[in-house]
């Protein structure tokens, strides 16, 4: 017996273009310690809301409290604060409203710290067919 599937057809020239892994966060404190998270292609949203890519569970955080982007073309980690009450902080000083980050900063929301570590970068970058180099 043979089946008919309907499939979506994509259109390439709109289709999103896949986030590959760029980074990571790494929990130090609270109960994100020991947890890593993927820092994506394109913009991360970090806050308390459930659907935040790193989803920070403090009565200090913001449902979206900040975005970490990610430049390709200027191999560029950004963090900005998205207007949150209580600020973010990258090794203890509040950003206003934005900053680069760079291996080892320590990104604090709440009570939380988060540890950053990039792949991308001058050593390796993604290349258009996804291969690492």
């Amino acid at each position: 017996m043979e089946r008919t599937v309907a499939v979506q057809k994509i259109d390439l020239a709109t289709a999103q273009p896949h986030r590959y892994v760029v980074g990571w966060l790494v929990g130090l404190s609270g109960a994100l310690r020991g947890e890593s998270f993927p820092v994506r292609m394109g913009r991360n949203v970090l806050g308390r809301d459930r659907r935040s890519d790193v989803v920070v569970n403090d009565d200090q955080a913001s449902a979206h409290h900040a975005d970490l982007v990610f430049r390709p073309e200027e191999m560029r980690f950004i963090l900005m604060d998205h207007n949150s009450t209580n600020g973010t902080y990258v090794n203890e000083s509040e950003i206003e409203p934005r900053r680069d980050l760079s291996a080892g900063d320590i990104v604090r929301i709440g009570s939380h710290r988060l540890l950053f570590i990039p792949l991308c970068g001058e050593g390796y970058m993604w290349d258009s067919e996804g291969v690492l180099e």
